[in-house]
């Protein structure tokens, strides 16, 4: 059994280790630091706001147009996954949209480029340690660098540009101090590396609606504040009045309302923690509580993908190559059982659409396949790109019988669609290895509707 207690990490459909998980050195997302995420605590075996927060990650994608062929229902799907096979109770979850591999050789165009999910978890993060929170915690204001104009790097959109926080932080830890809070260009207090920040004035609680992400914490301290008889108020906040505050306190999916009793040489509440961010931070461990804040981790049964494994002899060096690539369309397939199932309640339009980007991204999948596999390229541009157009025209024609027919238990349905591909004769004599394809594929398929807990009857063995 696989050890996930130290962290988890959805990749492509599989669910592994996170010391394991990694991302190839061309893709996008780490040359160009071109990544959305977003952050969702799991806090006594449940997600706090988890719609909130996978819907917030939703509207990064479309500003970012990042394409990962999984809706809001199907990222959820796979933080339970992932966080139930963990065995985490509180964590940290990430789920992350990286731009990819950009396949055309030289291309700069980012409409190139294979856009995909993963995800992660490990053992909850507190940003700053609760003994230190409790007593209040201190923060060094930038010097030598202001924070990305967000007319340059939307902050709405949570992403990696780091650079100006790590400055900062760089800044801060050689001063002794915690965390870092950066300026805008016209000297207004913006926001930290992972934290929103907030002043309070007497009953009110003030801060930045501009150079900050929105945070759901931020936005869960603000309702929290209209419930304790609090003003909170939301506008440009300059250095100059922050000064004056009674007290000063951040917040973060990482630790909830954390108060602060030092900024530069400044020290708030008598240099300890204040009472009303002490309030709020007692209040916030309530809220994370309450039920309808609540989605419990889903406790079903966890699918660890494994590549298919089979012997040269078997099937050729070509045959075990292909094999290979079917089993990288399976994980592609997940992505979109799933869409096309969810869609199914509004008709077979939805299947038919997933279909075709079911079918684009396959022969993406084709040509970074082609590229790597240099020694067969000739073989491959006929025989891979010849088959590709057909599994997939057949595999949606597959999808969209199904729809019509109910759903029926994964191995039942898997074998209905490699059935009606086989009939179009795509598995031919020249690949004298079908009837093991058909099988590699038919697992693959399995997979993706168990993965996707469509429909999880036993299939009764025949006599």
């Amino acid at each position: 059994m696989t050890n996930l207690a130290n962290g988890a990490a959805w990749m492509g459909g599989q669910i592994i280790p996170i010391a394991e998980a990694a991302i190839p050195v061309t893709d996008w997302g780490l040359t160009h630091s071109d990544i959305a995420y977003d952050v969702v605590p799991v806090w006594q075996d449940a997600f706090f706001r988890l719609d909130d927060y996978v819907t917030r990650f939703v509207a990064s994608l479309t500003a970012g147009r990042y394409n990962i062929g999984m809706d809001h229902d199907g990222i959820c799907a796979s933080l339970h996954q992932m966080v139930h096979a963990s065995g985490l109770r509180d964590s940290y979850v990430a789920m992350v949209a990286a731009r990819g591999r950009n396949p055309v050789p030289g291309s700069r165009d980012p409409r190139d480029c294979a856009n995909h999910f993963y995800a992660w978890c490990v053992p909850y993060v507190h940003i700053v340690k609760p003994e230190a929170a409790t007593k209040g915690t201190s923060i060094w204001i930038a010097k030598s660098v202001r924070r990305i104009p967000e007319d340059s790097v939307n902050p709405r959109v949570k992403n990696y540009h780091w650079g100006d926080f790590t400055s900062g932080l760089f800044e801060a830890k050689d001063k002794g101090f915690e965390t870092t809070l950066l300026l805008d260009h016209a000297g207004n207090v913006t926001e930290g590396p992972g934290f929103n920040v907030f002043a309070v004035f007497g009953d009110r609680v003030v801060t930045s609606d501009h150079g900050v992400l929105h945070g759901i914490t931020r936005a869960t301290v603000l309702e929290m504040c209209a419930e304790a008889g609090l003003t909170p108020e939301t506008r440009p906040l300059p250095l100059e009045e922050f000064w004056q505050a009674d007290e000063v306190f951040m917040s973060s999916s990482g630790g909830g309302v954390i108060p602060v009793a030092q900024v530069d040489d400044r020290h708030f509440s008598n240099g300890a923690a204040g009472p009303v961010a002490s309030g709020l931070r007692k209040r916030y461990f309530d809220w994370i509580m309450r039920d309808e804040y609540r989605t419990q981790v889903a406790r079903k049964k966890a699918h660890l993908l494994a590549r298919p494994a089979m012997r040269s002899g078997q099937l050729g060096e070509f045959g075990l190559q292909l094999s290979e690539l079917l089993f990288d369309c399976g994980q592609i397939f997940r992505l979109f059982f799933g869409g096309f199932f969810l869609a199914s309640a509004t008709g077979p339009t939805g299947g038919q659409a997933t279909g075709h980007s079911l079918h684009e991204r396959l022969l993406l999948r084709l040509h970074q396949f082609k590229s790597r596999h240099l020694r067969h390229r000739i073989q491959c541009r006929d025989i891979l790109h010849d088959l590709a157009l057909p599994i997939t025209q057949h595999l949606k024609r597959g999808l969209e019988e199904l729809w019509h027919h109910g759903r029926p238990a994964p191995h039942i349905a898997a074998h209905k669609i490699v059935e009606h591909i086989h009939r179009q004769h795509i598995f031919t004599p020249t690949l004298m290895f079908g009837n093991d394809l058909k099988q590699i594929l038919a697992g693959q398929i399995v997979a993706s509707l168990e993965v996707h807990n469509l429909h999880l009857a036993p299939v009764p063995d025949k006599a």
